[in-house]
């Protein structure tokens, strides 16, 4: 599901009737990989666009030692597996985490952590060492989000008619089209909460 809908999108633009929902939808689309890109979050498979929506990932998180491990995407929703392997394989049901020894603590984080009574004890340290199988992203985005994800459309839509220009015209006025930021600067400052720290991903 996308971060808002065409009829969201309408509802912003104040358009009437549904003839332009082919042409929204593909914008939402646009504007939602370009804040994904903003916000630092991945690809959750080779040749897919990256996405703040809720999606299942994979990803090979470097081994820290101790009970408390970070998933790389946030908000972290559901956890299907976690393979602490040394041999990198992520295959050997001997490296499998049982799922009792482990819950999410801070899915707004991405913090997994082991139970004090885990048979696991602690993650392995290594380069890669643990494959986790998640849920993560918004599947019911915040009205923060979906604001931006409006602006970000809106200024999408008025490109149609400003692109290539630099000034126009009409009934005695002139108006000069500066070049501003591709993602319009309100989406930028709404985005900020939402950046996963450098290096995670």
């Amino acid at each position: 599901m996308a971060l808002i809908t065409a009829a969201e999108a309408r509802e912003h633009l104040h358009i009437t009737g549904t003839d332009e929902d082919a042409l929204l939808t593909i914008l939402i689309g646009v504007a939602g990989e370009a804040m994904a890109r903003f916000c630092r979050y991945p690809a959750a498979s080779a040749g897919a666009a990256p996405t703040m929506e809720s999606t299942s990932y994979t990803q090979r998180i470097d081994g820290p030692g101790g009970r408390d491990l970070t998933f790389p995407v946030w908000p972290l929703t559901a956890i299907s597996s976690i393979y602490d392997d040394p041999t990198l394989d992520y295959s050997d049901a001997a490296y499998l985490v049982a799922s009792g020894d482990y819950a999410i603590i801070d899915g707004s984080e991405g913090l997994i952590r082991l139970a004090s009574t885990s048979s696991w004890g602690n993650w392995s340290t290594g380069i890669q060492h643990i494959e986790v199988q998640a849920t993560a992203g918004y599947a019911t985005p915040r009205e923060d989000l979906k604001y931006a994800c409006r602006v970000a459309v809106r200024k999408l839509w008025d490109l149609k008619s400003t692109q290539g220009k630099e000034s126009v015209s009409q009934r005695g006025t002139s108006t000069t089209y500066s070049e501003p930021a591709w993602l319009p600067i309100e989406t930028q400052m709404a985005l900020w909460g939402y950046v996963l720290p450098v290096g995670l991903i």
